[in-house]
């Protein structure tokens, strides 16, 4: 029984230990890293719905991995090549819902983030003023992501989506 008292007890040192550099940050700089990461992951849907291929690749640190349910694209170079090589002639609308960040400390953090993507490409470009008609969304997933503060910003280092649900046809 003292064993597994100790081992609880190292258990939960060791968990303390891991959050306290999270922990010496006060409310205001929470607050703002929260607020900056925010920002990034909306960036990221309006870059990739608007096909700003070097915007959306920026948003990565350089040699970060995307990771789009099982295909792997790392570095900001090739992430960028990825979205020029899509087809541009329909429209996308990733919308960005529940979010949770955890910050690991003040360089790095963490995150959950929902989304629906609705997508819709027809077989000749659409005009920016046209409507595209959708059933719904394409895909919902979940996107989890780890962070970095660089001396541009915080960037991505890695993001991953998981769909978990998907337009039946």
């Amino acid at each position: 029984m003292k064993i597994c008292s100790k081992l609880g007890l190292g258990l939960i040192v060791l968990m303390m230990s891991a959050l306290a550099p999270a922990a010496d940050l006060t409310e205001a700089e929470t607050l703002k890293i929260k607020a900056d990461i925010k920002q990034l992951v909306d960036n990221y849907a309006i870059t990739r719905d608007n096909w700003d291929a070097k915007g959306h690749a920026n948003l990565f640190t350089e040699q970060a991995k995307l990771i789009m349910n099982s295909a792997v694209t790392q570095g900001r170079e090739a992430i960028q090549k990825r979205i020029e090589g899509l087809n541009h002639n329909g429209r996308s609308l990733h919308m960005m819902t529940s979010s949770q960040i955890t910050i690991v400390d003040k360089n790095t953090a963490t995150g959950i983030q929902y989304v629906a993507v609705y997508t819709n490409t027809p077989e000749q470009p659409v005009k920016e003023e046209e409507s595209i008609a959708v059933k719904g969304p394409s895909r919902m997933g979940k996107y989890f992501d780890k962070y970095e503060r660089t001396p541009e910003g915080w960037k991505f280092a890695e993001r991953r989506l998981q769909t978990v649900f998907t337009t039946a046809e």
